[in-house]
């Protein structure tokens, strides 16, 4: 359920969102449509873009960050009370605490508690392994069997089970970073009235995300009609980094993938040189079955090494991400 526009920011994708929200807009100026990107300055610049630039009415236009979206599908229900968000300032404060009250892991940091910077540098890795959505359980498992090469074990299951005890300490007092929240709202994106309502749901913008970002996106995505805008340039250097994301975690989600509004031809897989697609575009993804549509993909590739590294991606894809064993895959 997923169509992606690739190119630069500007003209391409700024140019590639107006059109279509205009496409959305021009039978039912109040269709909703949500547009979710990753900072508040994008968010800045999509509404300034839209009003002042092309002089659009932003009624049922909904920009939001990754964190008011997920906000927005943790207050439909009001079921419980939201966690309490905390920032860093306070888990430094924390981490000092459990290592004060010798929590296990703190041995490895107690006699280092007057070094300047460590409960920042600390809390930075801690962070780092929240995000990434890491079970230190599983970790530690794979430690203590050798599983995992490490040049210090000792300080490695130290650090990991000082992240076991933050998670502990979030589970009882309900405490969350707000990156948290996203891991929180996918359980509500299936059943959440504000998406059901979106004609649309453009994701505008990001080209890195944090594995709970990440999954909260594929949640959406898989679930409602979706676009994504994603800042590439294939040819050029600059876009590495981006290409890179791209290829390891957006290619396989895509039913179509197209460039943005400009004149620059492209490769086919064929060879050939042709105009790019536009996301409009008919495709082979409209004339399939809507169960057959939802489960299979389309990925482009150029040549035969090409051919072979997107099939180990998505290999790899399903294996990490949705557990199967690697004699399932055909």
């Amino acid at each position: 359920m997923l169509s992606v526009v690739t190119g630069p920011f500007h003209p391409d994708l700024e140019n590639a969102l107006v059109s279509e929200v205009h496409s959305l807009k021009r039978d039912d100026p109040l269709r909703p449509i949500a547009i979710v990107v990753p900072s508040h300055q994008l968010a800045r610049r999509v509404k300034w873009l839209l009003a002042v630039e092309q002089g659009r009415a932003l009624l049922e236009v909904h920009v939001l960050t990754f964190h008011q979206l997920a906000l927005t599908l943790l207050r439909e229900t009001g079921e419980k009370p939201l966690p309490a968000l905390v920032n860093g300032f306070f888990r430094e404060k924390l981490l000092r605490y459990l290592v004060d009250r010798g929590v296990p892991g703190a041995d490895a940091f107690r006699d280092r508690r007057g070094m300047q910077g460590l409960w920042t540098g600390l809390w930075a890795t801690v962070q780092d392994l929240k995000e990434a959505r890491v079970d230190p359980s599983a970790v530690l498992q794979a430690v203590d069997e050798g599983r995992l090469r490490t040049d210090d074990p000792a300080r490695l299951t130290a650090l990991l089970r000082l992240h076991a005890a933050v998670l502990e300490v979030d589970r009882a007092l309900r405490l969350a970073d707000p990156d948290d929240l996203d891991a929180l709202a996918m359980d509500r994106v299936t059943d959440s009235a504000f998406l059901q309502r979106m004609a649309r749901v453009c994701y505008y913008g990001f080209y890195d995300l944090n594995q709970g970002q990440l999954d909260f996106f594929k949640a959406v995505a898989g679930a409602y009609p979706a676009m994504l805008f994603f800042p590439l340039r294939r040819s050029s250097s600059a876009y590495r980094f981006a290409q890179r994301f791209f290829e390891t975690y957006i290619q396989g989600l895509a039913i179509r993938v197209g460039a943005g509004p400009s004149p620059v031809a492209f490769a086919g897989a064929t060879g050939t040189r042709s105009a790019p697609p536009t996301p409009t575009t008919s495709s082979l993804a409209d004339e399939m079955a809507p169960p057959v549509r939802g489960a299979c993909c389309i990925v482009s590739a150029v040549g035969v090494e090409d051919e072979v590294s997107a099939a180990a991606k998505e290999i790899l894809r399903l294996i990490e991400d949705h557990g199967y064993d690697p004699m399932e895959i055909g």
